[in-house]
């Protein structure tokens, strides 16, 4: 009872999105009307309500505009970026000073020269609220007192992808990276990043 009809069926929506093997594999469908009748028929059946041909029908399920869609990836990353960062640090885990340097160079100079085009140097507040841009900032300038620099920082922003700032990033160990990161999320990476090539 969380949530509404239509906001399960979102939530449906976008876990087939997550998984396109499962979904071609069992021709699951992705728009909202066939998925509504899906969850009406499955509500229906679980409750042991007859599914009559008079019965009255949901309403058609109205496809959330795209700006609210991508709202809603955007909060999603959003989590997976910090609960990695926030799993990651108490661990207190690093890569090695050369491979950090190493990822961090390919944020800032890794496309013929020029910076990622995911690099995004907008300030943390453009892309998370005040109370948690303040807390990454405190995370982000915490690094120095640990050591976690590279010459690249000046250059380092937040990765439009996976919405984690760069600064810290480069430090977690690939393996912590790819347990928190979504399969739909790293598909996103572009070729030439260090976590689309594995580079540990």
């Amino acid at each position: 009872m969380m949530h509404t009809f239509d906001q399960t069926v979102q939530q449906i929506i976008m876990h087939r999105r997550n998984n396109p093997a499962v979904v071609a594999s069992h021709g699951l469908s992705l728009d909202p009307v066939a998925v509504g009748n899906e969850l009406e028929n499955f509500t229906r059946q679980r409750l042991g309500i007859p599914m009559e041909a008079n019965s009255p029908k949901m309403p058609p399920v109205r496809t959330l505009p795209q700006s609210v869609r991508e709202s809603v990836v955007a909060v999603g990353r959003m989590a997976e970026g910090i609960g990695l960062l926030m799993d990651w640090l108490p661990q207190g885990k690093t890569v090695s000073p050369d491979l950090a340097e190493r990822r961090a160079g390919i944020c800032a100079r890794g496309v013929n020269g020029g910076r990622c085009p995911k690099n995004d140097k907008s300030p943390l507040t453009d892309w998370f609220a005040k109370p948690v841009a303040e807390k990454l900032q405190k995370m982000v300038e915490a690094r120095k007192d640990v050591k976690l620099e590279t010459p690249y920082d000046a250059e380092l922003g937040t990765c439009t992808v996976c919405l984690c700032p760069m600064k810290l990033k480069a430090h977690v160990p690939l393996d912590n990276i790819i347990a928190k990161t979504k399969p739909g999320t790293l598909a996103e990476f572009p070729a030439h990043c260090w976590i689309a090539k594995r580079d540990q």
